[in-house]
């Protein structure tokens, strides 16, 4: 446990870094960060819910229409290895432009491709690969740009920014998708991936900044087991919990409790401020030093507690608040998982870490999510319910089983 414990009693005694005295503050970097965070997701989400609904209202397809959405996900399973040499190579602040710049300039094609289905498939998961890629640059940024506390706040408040900026673009979505053309759509996402772009080239470029950004890749096995809990408890979170979100979120509502279409948006609404409001109170909780051993599994079962009432609640406006509260506890174990991953692992593994937990979290989701879909139209939400709710009991135990110490 050494390494790990030192890392965080080095971070929380580090003094402000050489960018803070070469001008560039704390909340000043943070800002530039949260601005870009904000303003690439509000594009991307504001993008995949216009091409969604074009596309279902077009082929009347949900499959069709959820491959749109899945290109979001998919490059971070399928190109992880290209994600790893990609932070091995370049420095954050290099990576976070790069990646902006790069996927302003995809977006415009989908104009000329538009009604081709499977090469505007294709540009989309150029654009979903640079946002996987961009998801570990941040994580890298904020380690590279804040230490101590600065760092434990960084960690804990940079992520609001992309569920804000994933709830706006859904929203701006929903309003705007007829009132304006698909060519203003793609001019607006692509000006917001431009400025916050922008933002990362405004971002100090350090003397580390010449260097390779990770080494090699450690394998999880050898990390130390503080670490190995955190990687597995985040994967956990992710593929169940999230998991039964994406199954639950159309099927609660109609089959549960009796609601028309229209409740699909409304859990959608409520549980994008849930997240919200998670990712705030999971910033209040510690993770230093030894808290991790009862934070981590005590998060995951607080969201499992709020799972609890799901399958047994047919009332309308309790299972809107119950949902809410599950939504609500699965983001606060989620970032705080993340914010420990960030915090605890040693600078030159973060990437590599960070990478593979995104990676296997999100195969494992979307695994999920289809055995879980397809169960609920053979069982029924309550069984499926109850059977993730047995998954979940399972995860504590099986983690302790998992995380050995490094030889």
């Amino acid at each position: 446990m050494g390494n790990e414990t030192q890392n965080l009693e080095e971070s929380a005694r580090a003094p402000r870094n050489h960018y803070a005295r070469a001008g560039h503050g704390p909340v000043r970097i943070f800002a530039q960060v949260w601005v870009a965070v904000f303003l690439a997701s509000l594009s991307t989400f504001f993008l995949l819910m216009v091409l969604s609904a074009k596309v279902f209202s077009e082929s009347a397809s949900p499959l069709a229409a959820n491959s749109v959405v899945l290109t979001q996900w998919l490059p971070a399973i399928l190109a992880l290895p290209l994600i790893r040499s990609a932070t091995r190579r370049f420095s954050p602040r290099d990576l976070l432009f790069g990646t902006e710049f790069i996927s302003a300039a995809v977006i415009p094609l989908i104009a000329i491709v538009y009604g081709a289905f499977y090469a505007m498939i294709a540009l989309l998961l150029v654009k979903g690969g640079m946002d996987s890629l961009s998801k570990v640059a941040r994580a890298l940024a904020v380690k590279r740009y804040f230490s101590g506390r600065e760092l434990d706040k960084a960690a804990s408040y940079y992520n609001t920014a992309m569920l804000a900026g994933s709830g706006v673009g859904a929203l701006f979505g929903a309003l705007l998708l007829n009132v304006l053309s698909l060519a203003s759509i793609l001019a607006i996402c692509s000006l917001c991936h431009i400025v916050a772009g922008c933002l990362y080239i405004l971002l100090p470029r350090g003397h580390e900044d010449k260097q390779t950004s990770a080494s090699a890749p450690v394998p999880i096995s050898k990390l130390n087991p503080r670490l190995q809990a955190g990687f597995f408890y985040f994967i956990a979170a992710v593929a169940l919990y999230q998991g039964f979100q994406n199954v639950a979120r159309s099927a609660f509502p109609t089959e549960q409790l009796g609601m028309s279409e229209a409740g699909i948006a409304l859990i959608q609404t409520i549980t994008s401020f849930a997240y919200i409001l998670g990712a705030l109170f999971a910033a209040r909780i510690s993770v230093a030093e030894n808290r991790y051993d009862r934070v981590g599994p005590g998060v995951h079962i607080f969201a499992l507690t709020m799972l609890i009432p799901l399958p047994l609640v047919t009332e309308v406006s309790y299972g809107l608040i119950l949902y809410g509260g599950f939504a609500f506890a699965f983001e606060v174990a989620f970032a705080v998982h993340m914010r420990f991953l960030i915090v605890a692992s040693p600078k030159e593994q973060l990437s590599n870490i960070v990478a593979s937990a995104n990676a296997f979290a999100l195969a494992a989701m979307v695994a999920v999510a289809f055995l879980g879909s397809f169960a609920v139209e053979r069982f029924g939400l309550f069984w499926v319910t109850c059977a993730f709710l047995l998954l979940a009991t399972s995860v504590p135990f099986v983690i302790k089983l998992l995380v050995r110490s490094p030889k």
